[in-house]
């Protein structure tokens, strides 16, 4: 397709946990000029922040967003108490290390309620991403939804991540919505999804104008 007659996609991305992979991710992004923000866990001592990722992710250019000191199982579990410091220790180690005002969060497993939602308002946030997949469209910042994550998700039934992608991709054009991607670049790495994520970021490229949302 001629690049001057591509339509516009409007696209996000996102990556969960801070794994040494999000190196990779982070060099495949910048290949394709791609959007992301990176979520990582963690705030010192017994929950060490990797330091030199958050460096780097910074230096190539992506935003890093808030994601619990040690990434409970479920934060509707949590006590206030509990879990103010999970947030709010993750979001000031992060904002040293990474010279940026720490404003997106994402829910650990995508378990949350009112009351998180609440404390991550009270905190400063404006957003928070959850784990919901197939939707291209947010309604409320703090709820949301993502296209495809980058995993074999029961909710694709038959069809392989990259078709549902396809699929999605096809969606946030008729409904002026937006095309998020996520993952974990542990998973991708288990799961042997290097080469078919970038030859799927490949082909987003050459067929659509990417706008960052």
């Amino acid at each position: 397709m001629t690049k001057d007659y591509r339509p516009k996609l409007r696209f996000d991305s996102s990556w969960d946990d801070g794994y040494v992979f999000d190196r990779e991710l982070s060099d495949l992004l910048k290949k394709f000029n791609l959007p992301g923000t990176f979520y990582i866990p963690g705030a010192g001592g017994e929950f060490p922040l990797n330091a030199s990722l958050v460096k780097k992710l910074v230096e190539d250019g992506f935003e890093i967003g808030g994601h619990t000191v040690s990434h409970p199982q479920d934060m509707k579990m949590l006590s206030e108490e509990m879990m103010v410091p999970e947030i709010l220790n993750n979001k000031k180690a992060l904002e040293i290390l990474s010279g940026q005002e720490i404003k997106k969060f994402c829910y650990p497993r995508g378990r949350f309620d009112e009351r998180v939602i609440k404390v991550l308002k009270q905190l400063g946030f404006t957003s928070a991403r959850t784990t919901k997949v197939l939707q291209t469209l947010v309604d409320d910042p703090f709820r949301t939804p993502t296209a495809i994550h980058v995993y074999q998700r029961q909710e694709y039934g038959d069809m392989d991540w990259v078709e549902a992608a396809n699929i999605m991709v096809d969606q946030a054009i008729r409904t002026n919505g937006i095309f998020h991607i996520w993952g974990h670049s542990w998973e991708i790495n288990r799961d042997n999804n290097w080469d078919k994520l970038e030859k799927f970021f490949e082909w987003l490229t050459d067929n659509y104008e990417i706008v960052k949302v």
